[in-house]
């Protein structure tokens, strides 16, 4: 065998694909993935390049009206930073990208229906290992924040870890559903227990919230009420178990935040929850001024992670010591104000229901409302069509074993879906590397979905019988 033949069955495509996957599943869930946010650009434009996704008409229309709406921020904004703007967008455009990235059949020696069981392999082979190293360092620290293994506490921390561990808990509770086995069950039962143990309080609610949104509007019936039901109760006895002061305190805050927004006493002197107080802000302000409200303050200069990055208290990083601290008008009043040294420094005012973060509103406040709409409307589209395409694989499969497949897949995209949506309502998601678990695993199972035409000559078999 010649050296030229035996390097190519060495460095082939499926061997490439093969290194893509682990290297991608190391790099975001453990401490690698402090650099990655610098490399951003290069590792979607890698990531695209070895598993076939190119360019696609949602991001070009979105890139061209960025190229209108974007300036007019600047030009209303009366104090535009140029470094806040462009931090942001090398941030959150490769993210886009990525999401809203096409997938081309162009090689089709790809086996593409077994890739995104291949990631989710790897990364539970490496969160088991971040989980268990986790748990001894709980036993030894003993403090909430102790518990992330080889994660690291960059950006998210622990909390970052529990949304991880929230994905895989929403994937083999699905999967066990599906096809009840021991070892899913087992595997179900330890992300769960690893997702309570990172103590995000607020995500556990969510996660609740997610379950409860699919059965209420895509499965409702009296059978999928008992499953929820067992479901939350499974989840409140582990988390009573692991924990019965994490219970108590997010009982009692829930309780109290119930009370005070029915009084609505939004003031900052009274145990409101800031993230609450930061909504109210955006309400007031906003709505009193047309232009800010459609087309923002401009990039990285309210409530996002770049703009909190960026103003010299929150954090201070390379980047501050080499641009300097930038303290924006609206977020200096309105965002800084409810999340600083100062606040921080007296015990109990942190917390995630105090921070003053949410991609939503930062996209709505920072980008406008215009953009945010335009966002809006392609990247439900974009959704649409992975879940379409996945039912209609399913409906016209002539195999059991894959045609439940695509059933999982399209269960776990809605629910790990609903799941990103309510966090980037109340966390900067879209600015941190857990945002990426998903679209990840997302864009490998839209590999799995047949060409339009194989659907065709399904649908036209099907109808000949």
């Amino acid at each position: 065998m010649s050296l030229r033949s035996s390097s190519k069955q060495v460095i082939g495509w499926p061997q490439l694909i093969q290194l893509g996957l682990i290297c991608t599943a190391v790099i975001l869930v453990t401490i690698f993935r402090v650099g990655l946010v610098i490399i951003y650009p290069l590792f979607v434009i890698v990531f695209c390049y070895i598993f076939n996704f190119r360019l696609s008409v949602g991001f070009t229309v979105l890139f061209f009206f960025s190229l209108v709406l974007l300036p007019l921020a600047f030009v209303f904004n009366e104090q535009p930073l140029m470094f806040n703007t462009v931090l942001s967008i090398y941030i959150i455009y490769p993210v886009l990208f990525l999401f809203l990235s096409r997938y081309s059949h162009a090689r089709r020696e790809i086996e593409e229906k077994s890739l995104h069981k291949r990631f989710i392999k790897y990364l539970t082979i490496i969160m088991t290992f971040n989980n268990l190293i986790g748990v001894v360092q709980f036993i030894i620290l003993r403090y909430d924040d102790s518990f992330t293994g080889l994660y690291g506490t960059h950006g998210t921390g622990a909390h970052g870890l529990g949304i991880i561990n929230g994905l895989l808990f929403i994937n083999y509770f699905i999967r066990f559903k599906h096809n009840p086995r021991w070892g899913l069950l087992f595997l179900m039962l330890f992300f769960l227990c690893s997702f309570v143990m990172s103590f995000f309080g607020l995500a556990l609610v969510l996660l609740l919230a997610s379950f409860l949104l699919y059965y209420f509007f895509f499965q409702f019936s009296i059978g999928n009420t008992l499953k929820f039901g067992s479901l939350v109760f499974i989840i409140l006895v582990v988390l009573f178990l692991t924990s019965s002061k994490t219970f108590t305190y997010n009982y009692n805050t829930l309780e109290n935040t119930a009370i005070m927004v029915s009084d609505q006493d939004f003031s900052t002197e009274t145990e409101m929850p800031r993230k609450l107080t930061l909504f109210y802000n955006y309400a007031t302000v906003f709505a009193s001024d047309a232009k800010l409200f459609l087309f923002g303050t401009g990039p990285g200069t309210f409530n996002s992670r770049t703009s909190f990055l960026l103003n010299g208290d929150y954090s201070n990083n390379l980047l501050v010591n080499i641009v300097g601290a930038n303290e924006p008008e609206y977020a200096a009043e309105y965002a800084y104000s409810l999340w600083n040294s100062s606040i921080l420094s007296i015990q109990f005012n942190d917390g995630t229901r105090n921070q003053p973060f949410s991609s939503v509103l930062a996209f709505l406040a920072e980008y406008g409302f215009l953009f945010s709409l335009i966002l809006l409307i392609i990247s439900i589209r974009k959704f649409r069509h992975v879940l379409k395409g996945l039912h209609s694989a399913a409906e016209f499969s002539t195999n059991a074993v894959e045609r439940r497949g695509f059933l999982v897949n399209r269960e776990f995209l809605i629910v790990a879906g609903l799941f990103v949506i309510l966090l980037l309502l109340t966390n900067n998601l879209i600015e941190n590397t857990e945002i990426l678990v998903f679209i990840i695993v997302m864009k490998l199972m839209e590999m799995t979905l047949p060409r339009q035409r194989e659907l065709s000559n399904l649908a036209f078999t099907d109808k000949e019988q």
